[in-house]
């Protein structure tokens, strides 16, 4: 990724001046910064019952702030948003939301893990994603130095 470096400074009050400098490549402890991105779950396939979402998931990372787009039938199918249980069990209720649009933007608003079927294919044809969000890494490190 290219370094982009910026800075930021603004007057605090008389006696201090705060600096912002953000880096889009690598924090000081050596971390890579991101930003949010969208993810098409099952990317031109959508949200259907031919496709395997574990696979699918494999090797994405998930962060605060990163919107999933369900797209697929809405004659057909549905995202239901479980807990632990409803996803090992493929039960609809209780449920988190109920989404039945077609193209329905869930945003990742929580770390942890997350967890979505189609309550019609999920018992039968595995129709379920799991995910794991991550806590977003800030860009700014604020420096205080004296005015």
């Amino acid at each position: 990724m290219d370094d982009i470096t910026g800075e930021v400074k603004g007057e605090v009050n008389d006696f201090v001046e705060l600096e912002f400098n953000t880096s889009i490549d690598e924090d000081h402890d050596g971390t890579e910064l991101v930003f949010a991105k969208e993810y098409v779950v099952g990317d031109e396939n959508g949200w259907n019952y031919e496709l395997d979402y574990r696979a699918w998931a494999d090797g994405k990372t998930f962060y605060v702030g990163d919107v999933l787009d369900f797209n697929y039938d809405k004659e057909e199918h549905n995202v239901i948003v479980v807990n632990t249980t409803g996803y090992n069990k493929c039960l609809a209720s209780p449920n988190l939301g109920a989404f039945d649009s077609g193209n329905d933007r869930i945003s990742l608003t929580t770390p942890g893990k997350k967890y979505y079927i189609c309550q019609w294919h999920c018992d039968y044809s595995d129709q379920k994603l799991m995910i794991t969000v991550l806590r977003k890494k800030m860009l700014g490190t604020p420096i205080f130095s004296p005015h």
